[in-house]
């Protein structure tokens, strides 16, 4: 089994710690990078007007830096699918559009979920630790697993996937994977709901049934 390499580091500003984090880990990345020049970095806007639920600009200021600086990238792209407003207005309410001032060939807007099954994309989350209000916490694979569905894609009241209008399908894999996942999240919730009523963890439910 594959084990994941971490890095943890004390820092005063999010550019500094994102870059000292990243500089840790380089040989690491190199291998997960293995000749790819294509990069898309997700960042993560649970509401695009509330700060401390975004990435901040600096993280991927920092990211970027150190993709320009180790290697030869031939295309940048920043991508969000926000649940319930534009990606736009995270974009401009958080200065992410002030980094093309810096990083010229820079590109935003582009649509997640397509992109999230190109292999050719290394990809990169730089999502921030907090707390969720319905499952506790989601740790790394919600930002890059539910938060790369295009919006337009919802579950109905009578908990049936409904999928765009004509004019906004995607080809049958992305269609398939999304079917998969919105599954997967009504589950999810459906699961988070019931631990609520019972008001005890899963551990818990397991010890009281083998009694």
């Amino acid at each position: 089994m594959y084990r994941g390499i971490i890095s943890i580091v004390r820092s005063d500003t999010h550019y500094e710690g994102t870059l000292k984090a990243l500089e840790l880990i380089d040989s690491e990345i190199r291998g997960v990078v293995c000749g790819r020049w294509k990069f898309l970095i997700k960042p993560n806007f649970v509401s695009t007007s509330v700060y401390l639920s975004a990435t901040p600009k600096e993280t991927v200021d920092a990211i970027l830096n150190y993709l320009y600086e180790n290697y030869d990238a031939s295309e940048v792209l920043i991508a969000e699918s926000p649940a319930s407003a534009r990606a736009e207005e995270g974009y401009r309410n958080y200065s992410y559009y002030e980094l093309r001032k810096k990083h010229p060939g820079l590109e935003f807007g582009v649509y997640v979920l397509r992109l999230l099954l190109d292999k050719s994309f290394v990809k990169i989350s730089p999502c921030r630790a907090k707390t969720h209000n319905t499952v506790v916490v989601t740790l790394s694979i919600k930002n890059m697993v539910m938060g790369g569905i295009r919006r337009g894609y919802q579950l109905s009241s009578k908990n049936k996937t409904i999928l765009p209008k004509p004019d906004q399908k995607e080809n049958t894999l992305t269609n398939h994977s999304l079917r998969h996942l919105l599954e997967k999240q009504q589950y999810c919730q459906s699961r988070t709901k019931q631990l609520k009523t019972h008001n005890t963890c899963p551990e818990k439910q397991r010890n009281m049934t083998n009694r």
